[in-house]
């Protein structure tokens, strides 16, 4: 119940402690429209089986970004559900092979123990499933750099301040070779930078 006016104060925080140009951003929403977004969509998840995710996720993509103000000129979105619905389509697809795989394995495992009766399965099944890990997986990683470069894209292509607009091009790859590089620099410095 806590958790969207920790939203708002982390945000508004935030805002008001970044400025560009001398001028301050600023954050301000109330916590009833927070608990809405943050709260009561999200229980409708689970009851239409995910199928409402990406409308959840554009109402809180909106609420974060539409109260959100630069001086005193605040920023707008206006971003389509449906093109929502469209990156978690294609993002989903990258992953059904982990999943299919998942559902797969389970099964056999399931089968071959039942056939041992109720005794668990040979170790070497695990490491044939070990083996088409190694598609899945992969593809799952370059689901979610697809995922987040998309998502970024369409919320600043989306977005305008005061009658101006934002261009964004982001590539996954690219994504993914910046963060890949980040986190090996991160690692041999121990974190320092």
């Amino acid at each position: 119940i806590a958790a969207p006016w920790f939203i708002i104060r982390a945000l508004a925080f935030n805002a008001r402690n970044t400025a560009w140009r001398g001028l301050r951003f600023h954050f301000n929403a109330r916590y009833g429209e927070a608990a809405v977004v943050f709260l009561l969509w999200p229980l409708l998840v689970p009851l239409t089986l995910g199928f409402i995710l990406p409308l959840v996720t554009k109402k809180q993509k909106e609420f974060i970004l539409s109260h959100h103000a630069y001086g005193t000129s605040p920023f707008a979105f206006t971003g389509r559900t449906e093109e929502f619905y469209k990156i978690f389509g294609i993002a989903v697809l990258f992953f059904l092979p982990a999943i299919a795989l998942y559902f797969v394995f389970i099964a056999v495992v399931i089968a071959a123990s039942a056939r041992q009766g109720g005794q668990p399965p040979p170790a070497a099944m695990f490491g044939t499933f070990g083996l088409l890990l190694i598609i899945a997986i992969p593809l799952a990683i370059a689901g979610t750099f697809f995922f987040r470069a998309r998502m970024f894209n369409l919320l600043w292509n989306h977005t305008s301040l005061a009658g101006n607009t934002f261009v964004a091009t982001m590539r996954a790859r690219d994504l993914f070779l910046t963060q890949f590089l980040n986190s090996i620099v991160t690692g041999l410095t121990g974190g320092l930078l």
